[in-house]
């Protein structure tokens, strides 16, 4: 009984009213005065640049195993590319710094996002880290008779494998 009188008490309260004033239009007209000035605009646009920085290899048989001929993203194709040296950090590094019997070279690197590190071998081209995940570290002996001077190693530690490789690059996946 409560409920229904509140109801009933609501219902007889809210009734929304809204008063509605007409109103007259009057057309209004304008007039657009002829101008006989034509205005030419020119837009020039610059390509981007992009600047690379490869850093010096302290090493002195070993050269940097890195695809000198990569060209960029969609170049030479869109499935097949890979990224220029320089464009993102490359590290080099010799173990001894001085010169000892046994030192050793060791190229250090993550390849940007969207690639792969791929490895050139005997045998073909190798995915290097594991499907562009990580850094990629491999080494190449600069002097000392422990393995061939000048040939760059990847250790495949997962598969107990190494590869002697003679170019890497960061491939488009």
């Amino acid at each position: 009984m409560l409920l229904i009188l509140i109801f009933v008490k609501l219902a007889a309260a809210c009734i929304p009213t809204q008063f509605v004033t007409p109103t007259t239009t009057v057309p209004i007209t304008t007039t657009n005065p002829v101008s006989t000035t034509t205005t030419t605009t020119t837009t020039t646009t610059e390509a981007p640049t992009t600047t690379t920085t490869v850093v010096p290899i302290p090493c002195n048989i070993c050269t940097s195993p890195y695809n000198a001929g990569c060209q960029g993203m969609g170049v030479p194709s869109p499935t097949d590319w890979c990224a220029i040296s320089g464009s993102f950090p490359i590290m080099f590094r010799r173990y001894p710094e001085e010169t000892t019997a046994d030192a050793q070279c060791v190229i250090t690197f993550s390849c940007p996002a969207g690639t792969a590190a791929y490895l050139l071998t005997i045998v073909g081209e190798l995915p290097a880290n594991f499907g562009g995940t990580g850094t990629f570290s491999a080494d190449c002996w600069d002097t000392g008779n422990f393995n061939t001077p000048g040939v760059w190693t990847y250790y495949f530690f997962a598969y107990g494998a190494a590869y002697d490789f003679s170019q890497i690059r960061c491939k488009n996946m």
